[in-house]
């Protein structure tokens, strides 16, 4: 439930992130037969840390094991597409919060019990044949697809349905009623178009002239906008996966890399070194805001600008391959003088005296709409607009939390759509790049018929989010509280 919630809030996509809540809930939480429970409590010692938590050192094995069982749910959930979705998923802070959760349920003495787990999976339809569960599939799923031992893949199954009993625990006062599910219910499925208005500031570009003066004094009231950061050049070497890679694949390359690792960070020139299977790379200076295409992860980001130059980063396993890099030079930050940035100021002013025109412009068709609307009470917008000299435009249905066709994600507007009366024509609206008048074209409520149908498993579905939200907070201080340390950069990232 936890690692739902987690990448509920990564993945906005509702439908993706639909399929993602149902088949982790259903397939991956179930996953213990009987193999023994708790065969797998007892683990081999090992002296091989990767970080504390709550003041505890976590063996790497346990580390590892989790980080694989939740990259394994992935794929199980959305296929090979998995790999698309790595870049946006950070696994290694999932697995590091599922640890901290854990210890935290541990706390509170909360744990799935053997029969709570046998249950589960005795009723798991990946694990069924002609109705019954199949302890030959269970196998072969277990060791071929998760290329781990069932006592294992037992604990870890024991972990998810216990990290299920601490998100009860934590979520267990929230409630709802029906005229909150009514409420949620229309704003999610009222629909409406519009009709507007509109005047952007880039129809009056080329009236937009500036004086070298005026220049001048806008760069010098506004230097700090136009002051550059820090940059950085990198240098970096790795070992890239093969095209649809798969994980075992993935992993035999990480290892590699790993065992060629102090070889690179020895190195005097990484370019002398990258021979077959290395690849090396240079980029240009880049920022904090800049995205070049040769970032390859969020790991490029974060070792680029906190490394010193010359130093060479851990490994770092990237949506295309391992690698690591190392710093060419550093540039700190520095307030250029205007002739390296006239180009780039003179764009920003002559941008912002458009949309004065454009503003000045919007008013003037405002005051001639209520000129006109003296005369007749009951006119509307759309019998208004052919005496101005702008174009009606009308927009095609849209609901409130989604985009505006032609517009945009502009919630003012959505806003003030919604809240209108039927004929009423609203004020001026600005967005970053323009001005509208607006007013309701038609409007949709929600099919009666169909909520009454819908009514208890939204209500569900209503009180599942209600709960994902209550549980964010809660689970946010028991993170700060662990105290996490990790320290060993090398493991598995995105």
């Amino acid at each position: 439930m936890y690692n739902t919630f987690l990448m509920l809030k990564i993945l906005r996509h509702k439908g993706l992130a639909k399929k993602i809540f149902w088949l982790i809930i259903g397939v991956m939480v179930i996953a213990f037969v009987l193999w023994g429970a708790g065969a797998s409590r007892q683990s081999s010692k090992t002296t091989d840390y990767c970080g504390e938590i709550f003041g505890k050192k976590i063996p790497s094995q346990e580390f590892f094991q989790l980080y694989s069982f939740n990259l394994n749910k992935l794929r199980l959930s959305v296929g090979e597409k998995y790999q698309e979705l790595l870049p946006y998923l950070n696994l290694k802070e999932q697995t590091w919060t599922q640890l901290i959760l854990l210890a935290h349920a541990k706390r509170l003495t909360l744990k799935a019990s053997d029969q709570e787990v046998i249950q589960s999976i005795s009723e798991m339809p990946l694990f069924l044949k002609n109705g019954k569960f199949d302890q030959g599939i269970y196998h072969n799923v277990v060791r071929y697809f998760f290329n781990s031992k069932p006592r294992d893949f037992e604990e870890q199954t024991r972990n998810e349905l216990t990290l299920k009993k601490l998100f009860d625990e934590l979520t267990r006062t929230v409630t709802i009623n029906d005229e909150e599910v009514l409420a949620t219910y229309k704003h999610e499925h009222e629909a409406i178009s519009i009709n507007y208005i509109k005047v952007e500031g880039k129809e009056f570009l080329d009236s937009a002239q500036i004086s070298d003066d005026e220049l001048k004094d806008y760069y010098q009231k506004n230097v700090e906008k136009f002051k550059r950061q820090p940059s950085v050049k990198i240098e970096y070497v790795g070992i890239p996966y093969p095209p649809e890679a798969q994980e075992a694949e993935r992993l035999q390359i990480f290892e590699q890399m790993k065992t060629l690792h102090p070889k690179v960070k020895g190195a005097h020139e990484l370019k002398e070194i990258a021979r077959e299977p290395l690849i090396y790379q240079q980029t240009g200076f880049f920022t904090m805001d800049e995205s070049p295409e040769e970032i390859k992860s969020y790991e490029f980001y974060r070792y680029a600008f906190s490394l010193a130059e010359k130093e060479t980063s851990p490994l770092i396993q990237a949506s295309d391959g391992v690698y690591a890099l190392r710093v060419i030079q550093k540039k700190p930050s520095y307030t250029p003088d205007l002739n390296e940035v006239k180009e780039k100021v003179s764009e920003e002013l002559k941008a912002i005296k458009a949309k004065e025109f454009a503003k000045k412009k919007i008013e003037e068709y405002k005051r001639k709409i209520d000129e006109l609307l003296k005369g007749q009470s009951a006119a509307k917008l759309k019998t208004i607009a052919p005496l101005l000299p702008k174009e009606l435009k009308t927009s095609a249905e849209f609901k409130r939390g989604g985009p505006i066709p032609d517009i945009g994600l502009e919630k003012n507007i959505i806003d003030t759509a919604f809240s209108l009366k039927p004929d009423q024509i609203s004020g001026i609206l600005e967005t970053n790049s323009a001005y509208y008048i607006i007013a309701q074209e038609k409007f949709t409520g929600i099919d009666e018929e169909k909520y009454k149908q819908e009514k208890e498993t939204y209500r569900k579905d209503l009180l599942e989010r209600k709960k994902q939200s209550a549980f964010s907070g809660p689970a946010q201080a028991i993170i700060e509280r662990a105290n996490l340390k990790d320290y060993t950069a090398s493991q598995p990232s995105k």
